[in-house]
């Protein structure tokens, strides 16, 4: 995949971007459960936003959301745990945009998840 430009790097661009770099990283199953939880639920609702004015109540808001709502056509409402593991692949994508400069501050580590039930 070919680096977009940086000035107008939306986070879907960052995303897609980042699963690529991170395919060779990770075992076969942790990367399909990174790629689904981002192509389902992040890029869907993130996507268009431009990477460098990404605020974490844009990560806020989606997580209350798809706990309140679900993601459409994939689920009806998620459960925490799934809201948490997406959390948490963002704050390693955004955590290596943060490394390599093009973020500030990586708007995940304000965000704050929903916490799962204990069985």
């Amino acid at each position: 995949m070919p680096l977009p430009e940086l000035t107008s790097l939306t986070t879907g661009d960052y995303l897609k971007s980042w699963l690529s770099q991170v395919r060779g990283r990770v075992r076969g199953r942790t990367y399909q459960g990174y790629a689904g939880l981002l192509r389902r639920y992040a890029i869907p609702l993130l996507g268009e936003v431009p990477l460098k004015d990404l605020h974490p109540l844009h990560l806020q808001h989606p997580y209350g959301a798809l706990l309140e709502e679900g993601a459409g056509r994939y689920r009806d409402q998620l459960s925490a745990s799934t809201v948490l593991n997406l959390h948490r692949v963002l704050v390693q994508s955004l955590g290596w945009a943060e490394r390599f400069g093009l973020l500030e501050r990586s708007p995940a580590k304000a965000a704050r998840p929903p916490r799962p039930r204990r069985a």
